[in-house]
């Protein structure tokens, strides 16, 4: 996993992906790396250890969205519509 500056040279957003499923309020791109170098020091964690990182954060972030579902559910069963 690594940090990559907005301006660095060979780095830019793609197409912006606004047929998605899932959370619609962030924003989502594809992230273009064309001959694009990163710094050493840009490195964020263990290097080859990103996927369990991201898997993580994928964890957590459906605990959050289980959480929100359950309390729409909730909401809607007590509503008289």
């Amino acid at each position: 996993l690594f940090l990559v500056e907005k301006d660095t040279e060979g780095f830019r957003l793609g197409q912006q992906i606004k047929d998605k499923c899932g959370m619609r309020a962030s924003m989502t791109a594809e992230l273009v790396f064309d001959n694009c170098r990163v710094p050493a020091q840009n490195l964020v964690g263990v290097e080859h250890k990103a996927a369990a990182c991201m898997m993580r954060n994928l964890e957590i972030e459906r605990l959050g969205l289980a959480a929100m579902s359950c309390g729409i559910a909730r909401c809607a069963w007590g509503s008289d519509v």
